[in-house]
């Protein structure tokens, strides 16, 4: 058996497994939810709002979903290896003709294509829901929509990083929670924690802020992307832009997501390669 037709092969369990993960069906539910702003859409169905107003207001709607998207990689992910390891059965499949890295891709692949299922879908309803939108609108969901999934693999290759190095699945799970809890704390650098330490601090500590934390650089790159022209920024975005302008920002933030990519995904497969996984 080749190795394409094994990764293959792999990558087909994890999906089917991940789709009928209840984790997964609720993650669904509640980010479509997010994703469309119930109470804004019933201001729009009870006419208070002019039907037009969703579709100007839905991709800045699908960049407050960004926060909650690590609910889904790092749970899913985090579990994927040690509920192996605790079962018995990846030392088991380790001991066929399966190389780690086999193993490993399969895995990571069955999960990307499952979570990314999901986060399209939220978005294409959503989409479907505010009748009559507009091609600009699309234009800048489909931006809100790439961003969302190259976020989704980062989030997955930290969760597996988590659930290669952890001895129990309660852990791996305690860790993934607190890291996602951790990276919500620091993206709510805009609220009046990053206003005092900003008037301090300036662009340095704003700058660092973003460039430490995935989440953060993916919802600036979505508003300084779609605000170019003076919209609404969070406090981070604005002093970003100012210091270094639409287009450095851009490129900071987007060569900062890149980097949190290959460094995550690197360290991903160095450690499942060579730590114990017995």
């Amino acid at each position: 058996m080749n190795s394409p037709r094994i990764i293959s092969a792999i990558a087909g369990q994890t999906f089917k497994e991940s789709i009928r993960a209840k984790w997964l069906i609720m993650f669904t539910i509640v980010y479509f939810l997010v994703t469309i702003n119930v109470p804004f859409l019933v201001l729009i169905i009870e006419r208070l709002l002019p039907p037009t107003t969703l579709n100007s207001y839905l991709v800045y709607l699908g960049t407050t979903s960004y926060p909650f998207l690590p609910l889904l990689s790092l749970p899913l992910g985090a579990l994927s290896i040690v509920e192996e390891k605790e079962s018995g059965t990846l030392q088991y499949l380790l001991s066929n003709p399966l190389s780690r890295m086999q193993f490993l891709a399969g895995r990571f692949i069955g999960l990307t294509v499952s979570t990314s299922m999901v986060l399209v879908a939220g978005y294409a309803i959503a989409a479907l829901v505010a009748f009559n939108v507009k091609t600009s609108v699309l234009t800048g969901l489909a931006f809100i929509v790439g961003i969302s999934l190259g976020l989704n693999v980062i989030m997955l290759a930290v969760a597996i990083i988590i659930s290669t190095m952890s001895k129990r699945k309660v852990t791996a799970l305690s860790i993934a929670i607190f890291l996602w809890f951790l990276l919500v704390l620091i993206s709510d650098f805009g609220g009046s924690f990053g206003v005092i330490v900003s008037i301090a601090n300036g662009t340095k500590i704003a700058l660092i802020s973003a460039l430490l934390n995935p989440i953060e650089a993916a919802g600036l790159i979505s508003e300084i992307h779609l605000n170019a022209y003076g919209a609404e920024l969070a406090l981070t975005g604005e002093i970003i832009q100012n210091a270094f302008g639409i287009a450095n920002g851009l490129y900071i933030m987007g060569l900062s997501l890149i980097l949190w990519g290959v460094l995550a995904m690197g360290l991903m497969i160095l450690l499942f390669k060579y730590v114990d996984l017995v």
